[in-house]
This record gives structure tokens, C-alpha cells and sequence, in this order.
């Protein structure tokens, strides 16, 4: 029978060889690398919303993104508890999506104009999944 044995010798840093560790792998250097990692990820993702002015309006936009999440849902929920198809998660996505399409453009500075074609095809969008819908209903195995 053999027997492994996985003490760590001093300076062996747990391996089995009796190596030592790269320097990159000690505790310390784990956690500078770690550190610079989260560092970058938080310029990234500062300088991504560096066009977003101030604290109000990231909450803005977050409100507004949350509320089409939850009359989304609730529209689902209702579907789902009729036993209908397309229920909560699909409804929360289409209400997100409706959603970032008026964002973004807003964001963007598309003036009040342009901004309404963009919501015009949103609900004519809208309408054709409905439309689909209620003509995939009438027969259940008879798609019109």
C-alpha cells in the first residue's frame, strides 16, 4: 500500500513536488492581481456609463427599466395563471426590451419626433405577436 503524503514542506507552498510557488501564486500576489482585476473591471465599467450625468438619472433609468420588469410580469403572471403561453419571463423581457428601445435613443438625444417612430414600432411589433397569438389559438392544431 503507498501512501501520498500532502504535508507542505516550509517553502513548499503545498505542492507535492517541494517546488516553491511562482511569487504570482502566493497569498499576497493573489490578492494584488485580484485587486488590479476588480480595479480595471470598475474603470470599465465607469467609463461606460461616463455619459450618464449624476447618481438621479442612473436611478431614473434603473426605475424605469424595473417598471416595465414588473407590469411585464404581472401581465404574465395573469397569462400563466390562465394556463396561456408566453407567461412571466417572456413578458418581462418584451417589457425590458420596449423599454431600452426608448432609453437608449433618449439617452442618445433623438429629438421628441424621431422618438415617436421608434415607440410606433415598438406597439406594431407588439401587435403582430399578438396577432400571431390569436391566430395560433383559433385551432390548436390549425395554424392560419
Amino acid at each position: 500500500m503507498v501512501t501520498v503524503g500532502l504535508a507542505a514542506t516550509a517553502g513548499s507552498a503545498g505542492r507535492r513536488d517541494g517546488a516553491s510557488a511562482p511569487p504570482s501564486y502566493t497569498a499576497a500576489g493573489w490578492n494584488n492581481e485580484a485587486d488590479a482585476m476588480w480595479d480595471r473591471i470598475l474603470d470599465t465599467v465607469l467609463a461606460e456609463f461616463s455619459d450618464v450625468a449624476d447618481v438621479e438619472q442612473i436611478t431614473r433609468l434603473l426605475t424605469r427599466l424595473l417598471l416595465a420588469a414588473v407590469l411585464g410580469g404581472v401581465l404574465g403572471y395573469e397569462r400563466e395563471h390562465h394556463g396561456k403561453a408566453a407567461g412571466i419571463r417572456t413578458h418581462m423581457l418584451v417589457g425590458m426590451g420596449a423599454a431600452l428601445f426608448v432609453l437608449v435613443p433618449q439617452q442618445a438625444g433623438m429629438n421628441l419626433a424621431d422618438l415617436s417612430r421608434v415607440i410606433q414600432g415598438i406597439v406594431a411589433g407588439i401587435g403582430f405577436l399578438g396577432a400571431g397569438a390569436i391566430i395560433k389559438n383559433r385551432g390548436e392544431d390549425d395554424v392560419n
